[in-house]
């Protein structure tokens, strides 16, 4: 059975949504709760607005466990993430989580159209959602 270290919810700072964001990962560590093994060491990475990251690596080579970091789906056992030059655990969580849209590997398919998939739970309009398709490269399919 694993135990996973699931991130605490107690920030409370308020970001700047309408700017370019910077993440950046200072000397990040994370290992599982009961584990003396760690899943990802000394992490250092910045990654700009717009920059494209591909994350590739065998199984079990910490991949997931590092977008579900960079997510505040965990907290790192050791170092600090930042937005912004701000620790993500001083922001505000759900406008943090807002930020992101994350498939894993334990997908689920929606009976929805593509439409409704794309705007899950947010009124939007069908122009609205061809921008957000365009957007992420799926304009033409």
């Amino acid at each position: 059975m694993r135990i996973y270290c699931i991130a605490l919810r107690a920030g409370k700072e308020l970001i700047d949504a309408d700017r370019n964001h910077i993440i950046e990962f200072r000397n990040v560590s994370f290992k599982y709760s009961g584990s003396d093994v760690y899943a990802l060491k000394n992490i250092n990475i910045t990654i700009p607005f717009g920059q494209k990251l591909s994350i590739v690596g065998e199984n079990g080579a910490g991949k997931t466990t590092f977008v579900k970091l960079m997510t505040r789906m965990y907290d790192s056992t050791e170092g600090e993430i930042l937005l912004d030059g701000v620790n993500i655990k001083t922001i505000d969580y759900e406008q943090y989580m807002s930020f992101f849209s994350s498939v894993f590997q334990d997908y689920k398919l929606f009976s929805f159209s593509i439409k409704d998939n794309v705007a899950f739970a947010q009124l939007m309009d069908e122009d609205k959602v061809r921008d957000i398709l365009g957007y992420v490269g799926f304009g033409e399919k």
